[in-house]
């Protein structure tokens, strides 16, 4: 199993935030594969990959931008990750989510309890 990490783009200029459903500036997913990782995304979080939702922003979502044995932004374990105010969630103040392999959603970047 790998961490796949996934940046969030912020298309018409706003970024899509769900503490229910885990989806933050990063959401990072525990899988066997590249493929599986982006199923995950699609079917579980309703991600759409390569959609073109602004002409001059381009897509939400890309393919992993990152990967590593441990979640990782930029190969940097998430554990030194400074939150970024840009892409954290103004109401639960975390930068993204881990989901694990296990059914786990945990976030990070943030210091704010859910």
């Amino acid at each position: 199993m790998a961490f796949f990490t996934f940046s969030q783009n912020n298309p018409g200029g706003s970024f899509w935030l769900d503490h229910k459903l885990g989806i933050g500036g990063y959401v990072i997913v525990e899988a066997p594969d590249e493929e599986a990782a982006m199923d995950y995304c699609r079917n579980r979080l309703d991600m759409l990959f390569y959609g073109n939702e602004c002409e001059c922003c381009g897509s939400r979502w890309g393919g992993p931008c990152d990967e590593g044995a441990e979640p990782v932004i930029y190969g940097e374990p998430i554990t030194d990750w400074v939150p970024s105010d840009i892409k954290a969630d103004p109401e639960y103040g975390y930068s993204g989510y881990v989901h694990y392999a296990d059914g786990r959603v945990v976030p990070f970047g943030g210091e704010v309890e859910p």
